[in-house]
């Protein structure tokens, strides 16, 4: 029952790391009419990543990291509660499902604790120099010293900030950025399809496209975040400005 609150607040937390600097209020009031909510998310998900990134090559304090966005996050969703009440009422069985699948995986995860290969042989080595505090100096000598490290760094971060301190809770953000990429495709599904089909249609993705081993420590499904983030972004800047353009065209042939 414990790991089970727990892996719920590792969820808040995770939310409230993808919810800040960008709001997706401000962001589609002002600029993008055509953002969702899941597009915000991948966008303040990979500012962050980068931030972290960043300061991983000097002696970061990850506590200092964590509240300096978790805060802000929390004061913005005060400032907006309501819109993020009506926003949750109005996809009140996508957020469920969502919940649903978060939580399958998640005690899955839990229940089958130890990691696979490629984790144990090399990723957790890294993680756990960034979980005691230690630099981008202090992976030099370890396995794999060339290998990326901004995965790992991003499973110590949220290692060290769940509330058990518990390893795999770190590995529960890769399960998050997958879910994220997925559930962002409810907003490119055609309106004509029904909220029942919309969700059918995302069990078919996450069926076909969910290896549960991968959890175990590897990094693909933060790899498969990253193209889902620059594809998902060209089509949404590509069909933004080709409709502009038409619009444009339009108003010009309206005038002459």
């Amino acid at each position: 029952m414990t790991e089970i609150i727990s892996i719920f607040i590792s969820l808040i937390f995770l939310f409230l790391f993808s919810n800040f600097p960008f709001n997706f209020f401000v962001i589609k009031k002002f600029y993008f009419s055509n953002f969702s909510y899941c597009d915000s998310l991948l966008i303040n998900i990979v500012i962050n990543c980068n931030l972290l990134l960043l300061l991983s090559f000097i002696n970061i304090n990850l506590s200092l990291t964590f509240y300096s966005l978790i805060i802000p996050s929390t004061v913005i969703i005060i400032l907006y509660y309501k819109d993020y009440l009506k926003l949750l009422k109005n996809n009140i069985y996508l957020v469920t499902f969502f919940l649903l699948i978060f939580y399958l995986i998640s005690i899955f995860i839990a229940k089958k604790a130890h990691l696979e290969w490629d984790g144990l042989a090399h990723w957790i080595i890294k993680s756990s120099i960034f979980f005691q505090g230690g630099s981008y100096q202090n992976l030099i000598g370890v396995p794999f010293d060339y290998y990326p490290h901004l995965g790992p760094l991003l499973w110590a971060f949220f290692w060290k900030h769940s509330i058990l301190q518990i390893e795999y809770f770190g590995r529960l953000f890769f399960i998050f950025i997958f879910l994220v990429s997925i559930f962002t495709l409810n907003s490119k599904i055609s309106n004509k399809y029904s909220s029942f089909e919309k969700i059918l249609i995302i069990f078919i993705l996450l069926f076909l496209s969910t290896n549960l081993f991968l959890f175990g420590g590897y990094q693909e499904y933060f790899i498969f975040f990253i193209f889902f983030f620059f594809l998902n972004f060209f089509f949404i800047f590509f069909f933004f400005f080709n409709k502009k353009k038409k619009k444009k065209k339009y108003y010009t042939i309206k005038k002459i």
